[in-house]
């Protein structure tokens, strides 16, 4: 049997296993090193997928390398031939797949790329052979004339990518750049994947900019490793069920809405639906406080409940597999959104307040009255449609709301935003 896997150094965050798996080899397998030229000298394998920090590391190490890989001085799979070791740039495959399937071109634009990597190097070699009209790198260390200190990023360009590893898992809360500092973008990519969505890619999302992550990218550079390693051809259609498959199984659903909006009903039908864990953020504060919601907001007050959604969200900020039931307020609090989104679909459940304003309402802290409804209602209304990725209405019929839901977050995947 051929062996084939992932050269890195620390790759507990990968989900190259699963993707690879997905197409058909479920023995892929994680090669960690300290010294990865030693590794190609002493150790059996077939094919490698290669990752930071060895992209280039491993090129001067090739008998043979392919065109990309020349141009760009980086290698990201390797194939054994009769004892010869042939080198490929398969991201190049990946970044052009990712930019065409948001409809992007780069012809005519100019691009800030951040970094300056194997990872990067591949990125200002595809802008530039689409017809990019000027890339500037800007990166912490430069080593060329035409890189530039990261302190000086900014400027006009039409197009971001970030080809640095900042922002990835466990450094879940880095922003490689501010986005402010780029006044005219059109497209943002960030080749990070885990999490789902980095800071950059929200920043982008919320400032209405196109926004594309590393998950497609992945999945397209390891089709065309595949092809590779296999030599046979993958076919558009199931890379594209490869790659929603496994973005609709890493991510969380996150539900939001108005209390009595359906979101703890509708949460336990949806884990059926996709087979993850139901989370409630209420029923977890009410566990590790010993006491109700409405107790709470007595004897405490609003801020202190608040502060333990922060809490609550933040433990499950990098959990996979849930479909989380939140409170209706938790949309005030910006950095719980924004851990709960980085790695979650956001699903609004949009009830009309009026029904809600007409059901016996109890135990809820912040509604004594059918107008205390409406006030909230029109006060978060906005607030809910600003960060959904997903919309739904809820009419009742909960079977075919549930139906409802699960094709558009299967829909979202085909389709990101914005």
């Amino acid at each position: 049997m051929k062996t084939f896997g992932l050269l890195g150094k620390r790759l507990s965050h990968s989900f190259s296993p699963a993707v690879h798996a997905a197409f058909g080899d479920p023995d892929y397998r994680i090669f960690e090193t300290d010294d990865p030229v030693a590794f190609l000298e002493y150790e059996e394998f077939d094919g490698l997928n290669v990752t930071i920090p060895y992209k280039e590391t491993l090129f001067s190490a090739m008998d043979v390398t392919d065109d990309v890989a020349t141009r760009t001085g980086a290698v990201n799979t390797i194939v054994r031939r009769n004892g010869r070791l042939y080198g490929y740039n398969t991201d190049y495959d990946g970044i052009a797949k990712t930019f065409a399937r948001h409809g992007i071109d780069p012809s005519g634009k100019t691009a800030a790329v951040i970094g300056n990597g194997g990872a990067a190097k591949t990125v200002v070699q595809f802008l530039r052979d689409c017809g990019a009209v000027r890339v500037d790198v800007f990166c912490r260390t430069p080593r060329h004339p035409d890189e530039r200190p990261l302190d000086e990023a900014g400027g006009p360009q039409a197009i971001l990518v970030n080809a640095t590893p900042v922002g990835m898992h466990p450094d879940d809360d880095g922003t490689p750049v501010d986005l402010a500092l780029f006044p005219d973008l059109e497209f943002v990519f960030d080749l990070v994947y885990n999490p789902l969505r980095t800071n950059l890619i929200l920043a982008a999302i919320d400032r209405g900019v196109a926004a594309a992550s590393g998950l497609y990218m992945l999945v397209m550079q390891a089709r065309r490793a595949r092809e590779l390693f296999t030599d046979g051809l993958i076919s558009d259609a199931r890379a594209e069920a490869v790659y929603r498959d496994l973005a609709v199984r890493q991510a969380n659903v996150v539900l939001i809405g108005m209390p009595l909006s359906g979101k703890s009903m509708y949460a336990g039908r949806l884990a059926s639906v996709f087979e993850k864990t139901p989370f409630d953020t209420d029923k977890a504060i009410e566990i590790r406080e010993a006491t109700s919601i409405p107790d709470l907001f007595a004897q405490r007050g609003e801020s202190a409940f608040r502060a333990l959604e922060e809490t609550i969200v933040e433990g499950i900020a990098t959990a996979r597999g849930l479909i989380i039931s939140t409170g209706g307020g938790m949309i005030k609090n910006p950095t719980a959104m924004s851990r709960l989104r980085r790695n979650g679909v956001v699903v609004f459940l949009d009830k009309d307040y009026r029904k809600i304003m007409a059901s016996d309402i109890r135990n809820r802290p912040l509604i004594q009255s059918p107008a205390d409804v409406e006030r909230l209602a029109l006060e978060r209304h906005p607030i809910y449609e600003r960060y959904a990725d997903v919309k739904v209405e809820i009419t009742g019929r909960h079977e075919e709301t549930t139906k409802e839901i699960e094709a558009k977050i299967h829909a979202y995947f085909d389709h990101e935003r914005p």
